[in-house]
């Protein structure tokens, strides 16, 4: 019997720490496999569109970061030319709107804060602009300012009121678009696109950049496989958090609802052979004495017979792990049984 395979040597998890392990487990292998795959497909729901503006008074295009300086006593109007180069990055269906707006403001002299007239007035209807593929849309734009006429409604203001003003008009362009959902996005800040025209100052000067920016807004998403190793490791991660979620399940129900395979196990031999089974709180003393273990109680039983000594039960773990054993002058033969054993088998 010594040769034989020792079972009681297998590695045993008891039933609270298993039902711990598989709970934890689970959203952690959960939260994983959700970054994995988030990580494997690339969702895009930004479009790139790249602008380009120009601007130009009375048919002359400022330089970037340089002045054009006009004799304001010798201007009727100031045509501003812009031009904008959209460039979108994938195929869509987007409906740009745009408008120029101005703005007169008489401020303050000393504090540009203390607004004390405005008029805000549209330079340019709304105009609209269907972008469908990939390609780059030029959109070229022309306003006609009256300022002449400006002039003349500033000094009115200012001999009426007799105050040290300033005034000068904000030329601002407004683009929105609308995406296929019926979403409306503004896609420009008008700080950005703001040109300042002076109205009270000797000469007319006004500062002007080239801007160059990429710009990019909220659409429609699409999905792609970035990676199909990720991919890969995401779909095996899920499987092991799927069969965690069952052991769990499994576990509860198996306390709850009905006897697991052990206890039934256990309590037939208890009660089949209750004549010859002592029961007892304490595993046997070995110090001085040779444990024998037996694969089987049909062994234990032959034993039982030949030395007509009682089988003793101890209960190691509940509903997990027990021992039956015969003790025989320096002898002990024992024969344990695991839950996780059982389990194995079934």
């Amino acid at each position: 019997m010594d040769n034989k395979k020792d079972l009681s040597k297998s590695i045993y998890i008891g039933y609270t720490p298993r039902l711990i392990l598989y709970i934890v487990l689970v959203p952690i292998l959960s939260v994983l496999a959700v970054i994995l795959f988030y990580k494997a497909f690339e969702v895009d729901d930004l479009l790139n569109i790249r602008y380009q503006e120009l601007g130009s008074i009375n048919e002359k295009i400022l330089d970037v970061n340089k002045q054009e300086t006009t004799d304001k006593t010798k201007i009727d109007t100031i045509t501003l030319d812009m031009e904008y180069s959209f460039n979108i990055n994938y195929e869509s269906n987007l409906e740009f709107t745009n408008k120029v707006v101005g703005d007169l403001l008489i401020v303050d002299k000393s504090n540009e804060n203390t607004i004390y007239y405005e008029d805000t007035f549209d330079l340019l209807e709304e105009e609209k602009e269907i972008v469908s593929i990939e390609k780059d849309y030029i959109i070229n734009k022309q306003v006609t300012i009256p300022y002449k006429d400006y002039i003349a409604q500033v000094e009115k203001y200012r001999n009426s009121y007799e105050m040290e003003t300033k005034a000068y008009i904000k030329v601002s362009e407004e683009i929105n678009y609308n995406s296929s959902s019926n979403n409306s996005y503004y896609l420009k800040d008008n700080a950005n696109n703001t040109i300042i025209i002076p109205l009270t100052e000797d000469n007319l000067v006004i500062e002007k950049d080239t801007i160059d920016t990429e710009k990019r807004v909220n659409t429609k998403p699409t999905v792609h496989l970035e990676s199909p190793g990720l991919l890969g490791i995401g779909v095996i991660i899920s499987i092991l958090a799927i069969f965690s979620l069952t052991q769990v399940i499994t576990l509860i129900y198996s306390v709850i609802d009905q006897k697991s395979i052990y206890d039934k196990v256990v309590d037939k031999l208890l009660k089949k052979y209750k004549n010859k089974i002592t029961v007892v709180t304490k595993q046997p003393y070995l110090r001085g004495k040779k444990k024998i273990n037996v694969n089987n109680f049909k062994e234990l039983l032959k034993i039982n017979n030949r030395v007509k000594t009682p089988i003793k039960y101890c209960s190691i773990n509940d509903h997990n792990k027990c021992q039956f054993y015969i003790e025989e002058n320096k002898q002990v033969y024992s024969y344990i049984i695991k839950a996780i054993d059982l389990e194995k088998k079934d």
